[in-house]
């Protein structure tokens, strides 16, 4: 269900998608309510939620994966989400390493990131971010990266999508 964020220093760089490809946009939950929008490379593969809250998924062709959603904007929503995500990093990966959340601006937005890094099932190591925004709206952007450690072309390309994070 779940496949992670990225490094913190993809995050806070300003990259731009290399070579000639196409954007395509996403708009979560919906094109004409829309909490908030990115750009996405085309093709990347986008696999939408079933229900408002449900992640909609972006994977690159490399296996990168961003994980977008928003929740309710309430301490207890955004405390639930926070122990759940941490919940599935240690469920999910080993020799998990969290850093400390950090404080970010996001599409002048406040929000928070908290980087980390760990190993799959297939022994490979993994950098992953949970990116947490408060949106105009009321709610929070929930977003997950997850990528090969060494993959620089897919973690650029998911730094460009994130770069493009915006509110309608």
């Amino acid at each position: 269900m779940k496949s992670l964020l990225v490094a913190a220093s993809l995050l806070c760089c300003s990259l731009t998608f290399s070579g000639s490809a196409q954007a395509e946009t996403l708009a979560y939950p919906s094109t004409d309510k829309a909490s908030f929008i990115v750009d996405y490379p085309d093709d990347w593969e986008m696999v939408p939620g079933e229900n408002v809250g449900d992640y909609v998924s972006l994977t690159s062709p490399s296996g990168v994966s961003l994980q977008l959603r928003t929740i309710p904007g309430t301490e207890k929503a955004i405390d639930e989400t926070v122990a759940e995500n941490v919940k599935f990093l240690e469920e999910t990966f080993t020799n998990v390493e969290l850093g400390d959340a950090q404080d970010i601006e996001a599409g002048n937005l406040s929000g928070s990131l908290l980087k980390g890094s760990g190993t799959d099932s297939e022994k490979q190591a993994i950098n992953f971010a949970i990116f947490l925004v408060a949106l105009p709206d009321g709610t929070m952007a929930d977003i997950w990266y997850a990528a090969f450690k060494g993959d620089n072309k897919g973690g650029q390309e998911a730094a460009a999508i994130l770069n493009s994070f915006r509110t309608p």
